[in-house]
């Protein structure tokens, strides 16, 4: 007898792994990609509005610990690599978007029943990585 104890034979793996990465379109996280496309498109709104009605370094104090300043960053975290002659913007475009493929593909995977909220937080972490 199987260890589910009901006679049967239990399920070779591939069949299993094979089963679980057909998950329909609709019933997986790919539900959330509007989500992700909402970040980037409010993000890039929000940029464009900041350019137009700041000047570089003016402050907005919103909060008595949070400050808006309009300042660019033309390396990556930090101004890493702010000195390299323009190489850096390729590799971390093609390195967003390499992660940003991978994450989509763990996304369409994902049962958007049982795993909703990391589908969530997936779609939010492409859609701020992209929108870079």
């Amino acid at each position: 007898m199987s260890a589910a104890g009901n006679g049967s034979a239990p399920a070779p793996q591939a069949a299993v792994a094979g089963a679980a990465a057909a998950v329909p379109a609709a019933a997986s996280g790919w539900r959330w990609l509007p989500l992700a496309a909402a970040i980037i498109v409010a993000d890039q709104l929000l940029k464009a509005w900041m350019v137009q009605h700041f000047t570089p370094l003016e402050r907005v104090q919103l909060l008595r610990v949070l400050d808006i300043i309009l300042t660019y960053n033309t390396g990556a975290a930090f101004s890493f690599l702010s000195d390299a002659s323009g190489w850096q913007r390729w590799l971390f475009v093609l390195l967003a978007l390499g992660v940003s493929a991978v994450l989509i593909v763990w996304m369409r995977r994902l049962r958007a029943s049982v795993h909703g909220l990391l589908a969530c937080g997936l779609a939010l972490i492409v859609g701020g990585r992209s929108a870079t």
